[in-house]
């Protein structure tokens, strides 16, 4: 369960304590799954953050909001952040693009940089169409089952490092915790460092729920990641965000083709 804070102007100097959050509302998609929408009041003295904190109880630490409402600093509530959504975008739309470079003979390296080890899982999707696939973390035992079974059932290179040297413009750098500012490489990440995703593929049913304050983004990433729906396990992302700038996922591509494309040597076929 989640909750949308929907912030209404009152024209009011000040909102009588206790009558900040005006109405609430909840909501079903088709598999049943609940979110709430609050409508909270503000007033020429701003939103009364601790009151929607101690209305909301536990749930205040990860609101949806629109993201123009800038909070206060130290606002005892959080914007929800779809971190684990977009890595999982990034993940599964680069192993769509990454195949269609293997089919046609076209590999790079891929870097993945994940210091608590939180990936693990998703190493397969990028590391048997890859060149070469070195992954940057701390908890390297969380990696070593999945790199030997890696080698075992396609011949695919990885290395486990606590760090690494990018040396490679065209190489693919999926920077999950938002940690490797100024490497080279085409960087993706959830944060404002690199590529990030945007809009996702389908779910119309649950866009249709989406508020037009709300980020399609931050509202899938809220019903996967706090609703759980296994759903969103395959989604895939159509168009990235860089700089401020739409990017379709099929552009990077071109981005991602290395230049000596003709002569790489994939280390899947070395066995």
């Amino acid at each position: 369960m989640f909750v949308i804070v929907n912030v209404k102007p009152s024209g009011k100097r000040k909102i009588k304590k206790g009558k900040t959050v005006e109405k609430v509302y909840d909501h079903f998609n088709a598999k049943g799954e609940r979110f709430y929408i609050a409508d909270v009041l503000d007033s020429e003295k701003g939103v009364d953050w601790n009151e929607v904190s101690h209305f909301l109880g536990r749930h205040a630490s990860h609101i949806l909001l629109n993201k123009n409402i800038i909070l206060p600093e130290n606002a005892p509530v959080g914007r929800f952040d779809p971190v684990a959504y977009k890595n999982l975008l990034i993940f599964n739309t680069l192993e769509l693009l990454l195949k269609q470079m293997f089919l046609a003979g076209c590999r790079t390296s891929c870097y993945i940089n994940d210091p608590k080890g939180d990936y693990f899982s998703f190493l397969s999707k990028v590391a048997r169409y890859s060149a070469r696939t070195t992954v940057i973390t701390a908890n390297r035992f969380r990696y070593i089952t999945q790199a030997a079974k890696m080698y075992s059932d396609f011949g695919a290179g990885v290395s486990v490092t606590e760090r690494a040297q990018i040396t490679d413009d065209n190489a693919v750098v999926i920077d999950t915790a938002g940690t490797l500012f100024g490497k080279r490489g085409v960087v993706f990440s959830p944060f404002n460092n690199g590529i990030t995703p945007k809009y996702t593929d389908g779910f119309n049913d649950l866009k249709v729920l989406c508020p037009a304050y709300i980020e399609p983004v931050d509202f899938l990433g809220a019903v996967y990641e706090l609703n759980h729906d296994k759903r969103l396990h395959n989604a895939v992302c159509r168009t990235f965000s860089f700089e401020g700038n739409d990017i379709k996922a099929l552009e990077l591509l071109e981005r991602l083709v290395p230049k000596s494309a003709a002569n790489e040597t994939s280390i899947i076929f070395t066995v």
